[in-house]
C-alpha cells in the first residue's frame, strides 16, 4: 500500500513529501526543502531506498534539501521540467533575494520530464503535467489510482 509522508520547514513552511512504494521498501521524493533533514532520517529509520527525487519546480523552498539529500542518497536520479533548469542554476541568486543562507551548487539533474509522461516506479505511476504559471517549469504529479496531486 503506497503511504504519503509530508515533511515540513524553513522560513516559506514549504511541504516535501515521500511515497512510499508498495511494500514499503522504497520511496520517492517529492520537493525536499527544508525538511530534507527529517526526510532523510524517515528513509533510513524506515530502511527505505530512495528510487528517485521528482521536482515540482526549481523554486528555493522546494530544492533547498536536495543537496543533503543527495549527500546520503547519491544514486537517487532527480528530475525536473527543462524550463526549470535557469531557476535550478540560479538557487543561489534566489537565497540572496530573500536575504537566507546559499544553498550552494546543486546536484546535476539526470531526467527531464515532459508533459503526459508517466513515470512508474516499483508499480506507483505518477502522472506528468506540465502547468507553468508559478514558474516555467512547474509541473503537477497525478497519481490517479490513488486520487492525489503533488
Amino acid at each position: 500500500m503506497t503511504q504519503i509522508h509530508s515533511f515540513s520547514g524553513g522560513g516559506f513552511g514549504e511541504n516535501g513529501y515521500l511515497v512510499e512504494l508498495g511494500a514499503g521498501q522504497a520511496a520517492v521524493a517529492i520537493d525536499p526543502g527544508a525538511g530534507a533533514p527529517a526526510m532523510i532520517r524517515h528513509l533510513q529509520e524506515g530502511g527505505l531506498s530512495l528510487e528517485a527525487i521528482l521536482l515540482t519546480h526549481a523554486h528555493l523552498d522546494h530544492v533547498e534539501g536536495l543537496p543533503r539529500l543527495q549527500e546520503h542518497f547519491p544514486e537517487s536520479p532527480i528530475y525536473l521540467h527543462p524550463d526549470d533548469q535557469r531557476l535550478y542554476h540560479g538557487v543561489d541568486a534566489q537565497a540572496r533575494a530573500f536575504n537566507l543562507p546559499l544553498v550552494g551548487p546543486l546536484p546535476p539533474t539526470d531526467r527531464s520530464l515532459s508533459h503526459g509522461e508517466i513515470l512508474t516506479f516499483q508499480g506507483v505511476a505518477f502522472e506528468v503535467r506540465h502547468a507553468p504559471g508559478h514558474a516555467p517549469g512547474h509541473v503537477i504529479f497525478i497519481l490517479e489510482d490513488q486520487e492525489l496531486a503533488f
